[in-house]
């Protein structure tokens, strides 16, 4: 329900222009043994970091700590995936070359 607006009167307008009084109505074609009536067992959302920390500690269960011979700058570290987003944007990018290094 993440893109229904938050206003009742939103909801509202909505509803009445395709055609449906509630939301139940937009359901009410699926037999009511398919229903859901309990809540989902889901886990609360985690941050990137504190996934990556769940991972490092699955990954200790499954074998030893490995050295990493990567050299020259390249070495195990904690980089947001949002930052291949934001490096690849044209308003990041400079115009000296049309070979962007950093990226």
């Amino acid at each position: 329900m993440r893109y229904l607006p938050k206003s009742p009167a939103d909801r509202e307008a909505i509803l009445k222009a395709i055609g449906a009084r509630s939301i139940d109505d937009l359901f009410a074609s699926i037999p009511a043994e398919y229903h859901l009536d309990r809540d989902l067992n889901v886990p609360r959302q985690m941050a990137e970091s504190e996934i990556v920390d769940w991972f490092r500690q699955r990954s200790k269960e499954n074998g030893l700590e490995y050295a990493t011979f990567l050299g020259a700058g390249a070495y195990l570290h904690y980089r947001p995936v949002i930052i291949d987003s934001l490096i690849s944007r044209g308003e990041f990018l400079t115009a000296y070359t049309p070979y962007q290094a950093e990226i």
